[in-house]
């Protein structure tokens, strides 16, 4: 199984994320699966690479030419595909992935994932029918968690969505608290 990891290029100031991170990416790599990342060698990205790479597990980079030129994509990956635009790599990801993970990051890896979401909702065959798994690394998606809620709560996300992964209760966007419950959400895949 390919797994997108979306994640933030800065560490963030809690030590637990990089802790999750690696044991995120050891277990990608020690459950035969390949990484399918943002191809950064900075940050959260670098750590889950380096974590699959660390116990043999596969790693494809996804990286923009602006990034590459600026010398921030990693070149010890199994593979590193260059694309031109943001666009371009995030739709290339969700191509790539059988599954998507996020860890704590910023405004790209919610855009990341909202897209993903969306794609789902809305029948794009590159999202539809693929689990999205929210990893809250203590509790930092917990406030997306609420809103998801909300959404549907207040009537723009029906229960029965049609996007919905197996197994997902209806929900676009899964959360879990620990690896264990993310390998839990994907076993079998």
């Amino acid at each position: 199984m390919n797994v997108v990891v979306f994640c933030g290029s800065a560490m963030g100031k809690d030590p637990a994320y990089e802790s999750v991170a690696r044991e995120l990416g050891a277990w990608i790599g020690s459950a035969g699966h390949t990484l399918v990342y943002g191809g950064s060698n900075t940050g959260l990205m670098a750590v889950v690479a380096r974590a699959t790479m660390g116990v043999g597990g596969g790693v494809v980079g996804v990286e923009t030419s602006t990034f590459v030129a600026r010398g921030v994509a990693s070149q010890r990956l199994s593979r590193l595909e260059v694309v031109d635009t943001m666009a371009q790599r995030k739709h290339r990801m969700m191509e790539l992935g059988d599954a998507f993970v996020a860890l704590p990051g910023g405004v790209g890896t919610l855009d990341e994932v909202t897209d993903v979401a969306c794609g789902a909702r809305v029948g794009d065959p590159a999202a539809m029918g693929k689990p999205c798994v929210m990893l809250s690394v203590d509790g930092y998606w917990d406030p997306l968690r609420q809103m998801m809620r909300r959404v549907v709560e207040s009537g723009f996300l029906p229960d029965d969505n049609p996007g919905a992964a197996p197994g997902s209760s209806g929900e676009l966007v899964r959360f879990a608290d620990s690896v264990a419950q993310v390998a839990e959400m994907l076993g079998g895949r």
